[in-house]
């Protein structure tokens, strides 16, 4: 099985069933998901299996706002990215055939890892997404009029 996450905006939130009339995917924000924590961690790691990161992740809170913690031994900074009030994050995990998806958990930010010491406002991360999060509820939302000030 694999788990996947996405961004849902706008329409794609609303109280209805998980594939609309039109073959779009919905899932109702009645829906009784698990709330996730997500990270977004500054490497790549060659597996993809279960990890007890309850033991051995901590993450703790600085007095700037920033959060620290250690991953394999290395320092890591964390900055959180709220999503916007009519998005949500949905985590799936599908079937090996890839055909199946169930809806498995909900998050409404994530927290972006940087090594060592440096949260830098050059990472495109943090303010990409919140543009891209914009950007798609400007093309998929029939009531959303499409403007150069949505996008900005």
């Amino acid at each position: 099985q694999t788990v996947s996450c996405a961004f849902l905006v706008g329409a794609a939130t609303s109280n209805s069933n998980m594939v609309n009339a039109d073959g779009r995917f919905v899932i109702s924000t009645k829906a009784n998901l698990a709330e996730s924590s997500l990270h977004l961690l500054p490497c790549s790691i060659e597996y993809d299996g279960l990890a007890n990161i309850k033991q051995f992740f901590h993450p703790s809170d600085r007095e700037d706002g920033l959060k620290t913690a250690c991953f394999r031994g290395r320092q890591i900074t964390g900055t959180n990215l709220q999503l916007s009030n009519d998005s949500m994050g949905v985590c799936f995990e599908s079937d090996r055939m890839n055909t199946e998806w169930k809806a498995k958990s909900q998050f409404h930010s994530i927290t972006v890892w940087s090594p060592d010491d440096s949260i830098k406002e050059a990472q495109h991360f943090p303010t990409s997404v919140p543009l891209w999060l914009r950007i798609s509820k400007a093309i998929h939302d029939p009531n959303e009029a499409i403007s150069r000030a949505n996008i900005q």
